[in-house]
């Protein structure tokens, strides 16, 4: 699937803007990162802001955290797009995440 966040591309930085070479970080990680691929919960990051530097998500708390509430923000509404409540859409997103992001 492609990637449901606003704003993504493959060739740019969500973060910084920078066009070129991009990592495809997953959203939510480890135990999480097939579901991030099969809902599409996945940012392009350029290395530095990835993890080739001390300013990427994977070494920035805040940054992370920042995308995984966007991340849950946007399955909520990809999912209420498909006809369903914002309640249901919570409760889907924590029944396959395991917790609440915002």
């Amino acid at each position: 699937m492609d990637s449901i966040i606003t704003g993504d591309e493959e060739d740019r930085c969500i973060y910084c803007g920078r066009y070129g070479f991009t990592h495809k970080h997953h959203i939510f990680g480890a135990a999480n990162r097939k579901w991030s691929e099969k809902y599409g919960l996945y940012i392009h990051l350029c290395p530095d802001h990835h993890n080739m530097s001390r300013d990427g998500i994977h070494f920035n708390k805040e940054m992370m955290e920042h995308y995984h509430q966007v991340g849950q923000r946007e399955f909520e509404k990809w999912y209420m797009d498909k006809g369903h409540d914002g309640l249901s859409a919570r409760h889907e997103f924590m029944r396959i995440f395991g917790r609440n992001y915002l």
